[in-house]
């Protein structure tokens, strides 16, 4: 069977850094958020992302909390995964410990709410960026529009290369070509020429 380049090496990073949790855990001494946040990562890495959700669940038993950048790294490996519902949860589960949820928390989620077509719950969260005084990213408008595309839902898509448009924000390659293929799939020639004119 062959293997693809590296991926031998990604396994055997995620798999250490598990083991050296399980070596410090058998010999009764507590590992700390340092070697637990090394394991998330290393299981991010390598979109192990139910092994990610594992430590992360272990933290409180070592009265230890996931922070954000702990939290965000899990949800990258839940959008690795197409596991849209874990990636949210672990945004969710911030706001409950009263942390602040980043731009890359709620950019992480879009992309992962974009591989399952949920563009209500994609648009949610860019307004709950505003509402939370988050600037608007290329990236997460990008991941959006891209998910109103895929759903087929134009109107939705060129609101927010509106919304791009009116907060000075230059859309990407991606959002253009999601706005256009939208605006083209409808037969609006028009829009889509205006967007295809804005991009150059």
């Amino acid at each position: 069977r062959h293997t693809r380049p590296g991926a031998s090496g990604r396994r055997g990073a995620w798999t250490q850094a598990l083991e050296r949790l399980g070596r410090l855990q058998s010999a009764h001494l507590q590992p700390g958020a340092v070697a637990h946040g090394a394991a998330v990562g290393s299981c991010g890495s390598s979109s192990r992302w139910a092994r990610a959700l594992d430590v992360v669940a272990q933290l409180p038993r070592f009265s230890l909390e996931a922070n954000v950048i702990v939290s965000n790294i899990a949800a990258s490996a839940c959008r690795r995964g197409e596991r849209w519902k874990y990636a949210a949860a672990l945004v969710a589960g911030m706001l409950d410990r009263g942390l602040r949820p980043n731009v890359i928390s709620h950019s992480t989620v879009i992309s992962a709410c974009s591989h399952g077509k949920h563009w209500a719950f994609t648009l949610a969260i860019l307004t709950g960026m505003l509402i939370v005084a988050l600037e608007l990213d290329t990236v997460s408008c990008g991941a959006a529009t891209d998910c109103c595309e895929k759903a087929a839902q134009w109107e939705r898509a060129w609101a927010t290369w509106e919304e791009m448009q009116s907060d000075h924000l230059q859309p990407n390659e991606v959002v253009c070509s999601a706005v256009i293929s939208a605006c083209m799939r409808c037969s609006l020639w028009d829009r889509a020429s205006r967007t295809l004119a804005a991009s150059r």
